[in-house]
């Protein structure tokens, strides 16, 4: 019997006792579950489903759904979980004998489940008792520098054989830590950034069962002074110099279209700057592919710069997507911009070819991926200079409307989604009017500022709302309207609404001008930004369409895609979290730990992407309007300005208020309770204006000016600086760490008065500067004139200052009159970076016998390759080899490098060496010293790894690229790799890798498309010794493919495609088999929707099953357009349709066996008609007439219809396969 009784009530049942001990290595949680709390359900078939509110659910098919409890734990800083333990206080009986309900699977949008298949033994204990495990750390994240474990917790056990349900009812679980030896291993914040670190703090403790340990962690951010310098960021991320908080990645093309939304988030508070793909490449290692290299930008910018918000300015021609990898449901790797946002580790822990892969065992770690965002990051799908105007424009516009009528209007699409095929009558499962209806009536209803049009294929059982039709929501945003959500199914070119679908060409002609929208789109595969998806339409469209774009990039589970789509509308109407990129990653965080391993929400995080500004905020009405009060005028130097801020005739608390003057000042911050906000010492420096901007949610921003009143007086300010650095130094203009230059000032007179007699005085208080000339005079300037100093000032930059460490000076200028000017300015200088590269090595004379193999005793030359990773030059780079094992002896133990420039390798004139015996490991010091005496030293060998095995490419990523893969050498040492291509078979090959790759992959890009390449690749160890090359293979780019293209089928198919005009619009179309037949127009777009589901495309009809062989095309009914002719392998049938799906008068046509071979079509008999032709696999040639009558009763037999030719009996040839061949052998006009 069932110990425990059914209760309604819906209270959280996991009791958290305080911590009895948080030692920095010990943590114990106590736990007790209130028996009240848990539930049970009689299912339809008889069964039964334990549930209790707030847990997660077992997803192994076929075995019960059992709850289970994660816990998020905060570990100490600096540790790791060594070991965990959950202990058992009380135990008590739930059921003697219950009969579970066994899990199904999730459900995906298109119907099919998905779930994780496991052997009795993997998931029962003695092959009985489920789960087998009572505790799982299924892994930890990094939250901005704070480390939190998830463990699932199953506190229920159930044994399969009898039914018995037993629960831990107390338990305590116990978790022993231990130093990291990576550190915290997470993307470190270095730049202090106001707000951060208490906004950080703040949220985990949320995130936790633990808050109280957050106040133990300690962060040495550096806070960086900027107050004086105007905006001025650095030209790489770097402590010196301005902060930024937005930065936007392109391309050169389009970098000048994004410079203007960067301009206006600097106007508005928001210091954004623009670096191009371009940029990247020239200043930053290169990754396995360009994904990589752009990452590791953010990473430098989040860290350095404090950049809180990315913008991806590009289609993924221009910015890749990443693929991360789920084995959830089919195995799939999923376009996914999560990639940019979570930063810390690699999202290839593992080095193979798989990026994302989850945690499944302590043995089984998978990639490590943390799925917590550290950036806000969004991406405008857009490839070209007009694309990007086009998203940019509206994106400005909606910041600062003109139009605000339609943001006070929100519409609500939703039809039913299962079934999918959904009659009125129907029973439904699950309604998306139902979903709607939910985010109406918590945010939305009563709301008298919101217009609410709600649009549900079952309307009738919701009052207020109409019917869902094509028409109808195209007519609304038509009109304008601010927000869009969509509650139903789609694909990547089309999104259903009710018996219609709305499609590319729908969004691409939407004309709702300036009532651009936002969009919520729970579908599938809508906002695909890997193809020419629909979200990408909407955005696109220069006459309307939409602004931002949150959707799933694949096939969605409604059962888990929902509860972010809830949260996401609970953080904007309830929290008023309003900025589209912080909403859409807030919205997926409470779920964050169920998608450390294999499980639909995991699934979900991948497929939930935001394709718009991250920053921007979304207005929930119509905005309200400012009133604001500003000083009239400002003057040169100094001025303590006051911005007063009103909102509806009251004070407004927490306007963001920027005063921006571009080369002078820069300064923002938030409004007091009075609404006012005052900046003292506002620097003015030349006449101008200074630009006043105020936001905040819900409010058009004011933008405003004050105007800086000419000085009449001269004044001066600094201007530039030119860099001589040949006093002690390399003489290529940039100032090195360890040089000693000449300082050329330039000044500025912005006064209306002329400056004369003028000198300045030079002082730094950088520890790692030496001022050795602190005075130099200028000529005479004129107003408005610029010009150098006539001497430099002299300073020497020590050699252990860091790279791109920027210096700053204070400057004092003075004049014949007393005049005086303190001016700042900063030079940055630059230090190499050296690395272990490549070495070769050579035994052609002198040194050696030239046979290319290095013997015992034999001397040959070994170049020791580096590569600089430092903005500085490596400049008198000098190796010297030394403290050799007894087998090595040094013959020439010095080396001498060229320059090495940033990114550059050299590889010096070599070291001569002899070794006794060249199978052993010999070891030896190498120690690189530079000009200014810095040094770096590796203990080396000199045997050769492995090579790579198991070389496979891949051609399907793009027209000009080619995916390498490999596996490394067995061995356990860590690798790094070099890949080669060459258009000719057997070399000679270059080198496809700018820099060693640190993964078994490579993105081979920039190639000719339909080339043959042949690659090889090698593997590199720790000191620089190269493996020889694995074996060569080949493969050819492919073609540039079309757009709208390629189109997935629904199942796998041996059908070849035809191409014709099969709708007489004499453009061509495309006809392939499958489960049944597809068409599809020229540009992709399906010719029909033939099974009236949204989530498949291209289905002509659901006529037949299983078209295994070529369709045939052929004009039969005299009408413009092919007709299509196919053969049903599981209906044994022939079958003729035109484009709308109609099968033709006399068709389908039966035959005896399967056909496998493809039908074909001629004018046999010289009437002008076509006769059909096909063979089954029994070898019976069937033929017919266009209407369907047989051409000859070839077997006698009345009773069939079409065969033609009947192969003997006594043939046990096999099955028939051949397609058969019409044409005129006999030259007598007729075909055979």
């Amino acid at each position: 019997m069932r110990l425990l009784s059914c209760v309604s009530a819906l209270a959280a049942i996991l009791i958290l006792l305080p911590l009895a001990d948080v030692s920095g290595e010990t943590i114990s949680l106590k736990m007790t579950v209130d028996t009240a709390d848990i539930r049970f359900f009689d299912t339809d078939g008889g069964r039964v489903r334990v549930a209790v509110d707030g847990f997660e659910y077992t997803n192994y098919l076929e075995f019960p759904a059992i709850p289970y409890r994660l816990v998020n734990l905060l570990l100490p800083q600096g540790e790791i979980v060594s070991s965990y333990d959950l202990r058992v206080l009380e135990s008590i009986l739930v059921d003697e004998s219950v009969d579970l309900e066994p899990f199904e699977g999730d459900l995906l949008e298109d119907g099919t489940r998905a779930g994780i298949v496991a052997a009795p033994s993997e998931a029962a204990g003695d092959g009985s008792l489920f789960p087998r495990w009572n505790v799982l750390h299924v892994g930890s994240n990094d939250y901005r520098g704070y480390r939190i474990a998830t463990f699932a917790v199953y506190p229920f056990r159930y044994d399969l054989s009898s039914g018995r349900l037993t629960l831990d009812r107390d338990l305590e679980l116990v978790v022993e830590t231990e130093p990291s030896p990576g550190g915290n291993g997470g993307a470190a914040r270095l730049r202090a950034v106001r707000g951060f670190r208490r906004q950080s703090e703040s949220d985990v403790r949320a995130m936790v069962e633990n808050p109280a340990a957050a106040s133990t962690y300690l962060f040495d951010d550096v806070e960086v002074d900027d107050e004086d310098r105007g905006y001025l960021p650095s030209y790489l991320p770097s402590l010196e110099g301005s902060g930024v908080s937005y930065v936007i990645v392109t391309n050169e093309e389009m970098a000048p279209v994004f410079e203007r939304l960067a301009r206006w988030k600097t106007m508005k508070g928001v210091p954004a700057v623009v670096r191009t793909v371009e940029w990247i490449e020239q200043n930053y290692r290169a990754g396995a592919d360009r994904a990589e290299s752009i990452r590791n930008f953010i990473q430098d910018a989040y860290a350095l710069w404090g950049v809180e918000w990315v913008l991806l300015g590009g289609d993924t021609s221009v910015i890749p997507a990443r693929y991360g990898y789920a084995s959830f449901y089919t195995g799939e790797s999923i376009p996914t911009d999560m990639y940019y946002s979570c930063l810390d580790g690699s999202w290839n822990a593992d080095g193979d070819s798989l990026w994302g892969e989850a945690y499944h065992s302590y043995y089984d770690k998978g990639d490590q991926v943390d799925l917590y965002s550290d950036v806000y990051v969004g991406r405008l799908p857009v490839d070209g200079y007009l694309e990007a105007e086009i998203i940019v424009d509206k994106i400005l516009d909606y910041s600062r409307p003109v139009e605000t009528r339609s943001k006070g209007k929100f519409l609500i699409l939703g039809e039913v989604i299962f079934p999918a095929t959904y009659t009125p009558g129907d029973p439904i499962f699950l309604d998306g009017a139902e979903l709607g209806e939910y985010i109406y009536e918590q945010h939305l209803q009563g709301n008298p500022a919101i217009a609410v049009d709600r649009q549900y294929e079952s309307y009738a059982a919701y009052p207020g709302s109409i019917p869902l039709t094509r028409s109808s929501a195209l007519d609304s945003m038509n009109a304008g309207t601010n927000h869009v959500v969509h509650l139903g199914h789609g694909y990547a070119y089309n999104m259903s609404v009710g018996t219609g679908s709305i499609l590319n060409v729908d969004a691409d002609n939407l004309s709702n001008g300036d009532g651009t929208f936002a969009m919520y789109l729970m579908n599938c595969t809508n906002a695909a930004f890997d193809m020419k998806c629909l979200a990408e339409y909407f955005l696109l469209n220069d006459e309307g369409g939409a602004f931002a774009v949150t959707g799933s990039s694949r096939s969605s589970f409604p059962s888990a895609s929902v509860p972010y789509m809830n949260n996401y509308y609970e953080l904007m109407y309830g929290q008023g979290v309003v900025q589209l990129g912080r909403c859409h990653t807030k919205s997926r965080e409470p779920f964050t730990p169920a998608a450390v391993s294999e499980t639909a929400d995991r699934w979900t995080h991948f497929i939930y992407n935001y394709l718009g500004d991250p920053e921007l905020s979304i207005y929930l009405w119509e905005p309200a309007e400012f009133s604001v009060s500003r000083p009239a005028a400002a003057v040169f130097g100094a001025n303590d300005i006051t911005i007063e801020v009103q909102s509806e005739g009251a004070p407004f608390d927490s306007a963001l208020v920027c005063l921006y003057k571009e080369g002078d000042d820069y300064a923002y911050g938030l409004t007091d309770q009075n609404g006012s906000i005052t900046f003292s010492g506002y620097l003015c420096r030349e006449a101008g204006h200074i630009y006043v901007t105020v936001s905040a949610a819900n409010h058009a921003p004011h933008i405003d000016s004050i105007q800086v009143v000419d000085e009449p007086n001269p004044y001066l300010r600094y201007d530039s600086a030119v860099i001589l650095d040949d006093i002690v130094g390399n003489g290529d203009g940039v100032l090195d760490a360890g040089e000693t230059a000449a300082c050329y000032v330039k000044l500025h007179n912005t006064g209306q008065g002329d400056a004369e007699k003028l000198y300045a005085i030079l002082r730094t208080n950088e520890t790692s500067v030496a001022v050795l000339d602190s005075i130099s005079t200028f000529p005479d300037i004129e107003s408005g004139a610029t010009s150098a100093a006539v001497g430099g000032f002299i300073f020497s930059v020590d050699a252990s200052a860091s790279d791109r460490q920027q210096l700053e000076f204070d400057l004092s200028v003075r004049d014949s009159t007393g005049g005086s000017w303190e001016e700042t300015f900063a030079v940055v200088a630059h230090a190499p970076e050296i690395e272990l590269y490549v070495n070769t090595m050579s035994d052609e004379p002198p040194y050696g016998d030239g046979d290319g193999v290095i013997e015992s005793n034999e001397e040959f030359l070994l170049n020791i390759g580096v590569k600089n990773f430092g903005t500085g030059a490596a400049h008198g780079l000098v190796g010297e080899i030394g403290n050799a094992s007894s087998n090595i002896q040094i013959v020439d133990g010095v080396s001498n490098y060229a320059d090495i420039p940033l990114l550059g390798a050299g590889y010096g004139d070599g070291f001569v060496l002899r070794e006794s015996n060249i199978f052993s490991v010999n070891t030896m010091d190498l120690t690189l010293t530079d000009a200014y005496g810095r040094e770096f030293t590796k203990r080396m060998e000199l045997r050769k790894p492995a090579p790579p095995h198991h070389l496979f490419l891949d051609a399907s990523f793009g027209p000009t690229e080619i995916h390498v893969t490999w596996d490394p050498p067995d061995s356990t040492e860590s690798y790094r790799y070099r890949v080669y291509h060459s258009l000719i078979e057997g070399g000679p090959y270059e080198t496809a890798t700018n820099d060693l790759v640190f993964h078994t992959l490579f993105d081979d890009c920039g190639l000719e498309p339909s080339s043959i390449y042949y690659f090889i690749v090698t593997a590199v160890d720790s000191c620089g010794n190269e493996s020889a090359p694995c074996q060569e293979i080949s493969i050819s780019t492919s073609p540039p493919q079309l757009a709208g293209w390629p189109n997935r089928l629904s199942r796998e198919s041996s059908s070849s495609p035809k191409i014709s005009d099969i709708d007489g619009d004499s453009h061509p179309d495309v006809v392939i088999g499958a489960e049944y037949v597809y068409a599809f127009h020229g540009d992709g777009l399906e010719i029909r929707d033939g099974d009236d589901q949204p989530v498949t495309w291209g289905i002509l009809n659901t006529e037949g099953d299983n078209f295994t062989a070529s369709v045939a095309l052929v004009e039969i009914d005299n009408v413009a357009g092919s007709e299509i002719v196919g053969a049903s392998w599981a209906q044994k049938k022939i079958y003729v349709f035109d484009h709308d799906g109609n099968t033709l008068a006399g068709w389908p046509q039966s035959t005896r066996d399967l056909c496998w071979a493809s039908p074909v079509a001629g004018d046999l008999d010289g009437d002008g008609d076509p006769e059909i032709f096909a063979f089954d696999i029994g070898g019976t040639l069937y033929a017919w007439h266009h209407d369907g009558t047989e051409v000859r009763d070839g077997d006698g037999d009345p009773l069939t219809n079409g065969p033609f030719f009947c192969r003997s009996s006594s043939d046990t040839l096999g099955w028939h396969t051949s397609t058969p061949a019409l044409a005129d052998i006999d030259d007598d006009g007729l075909q055979e």
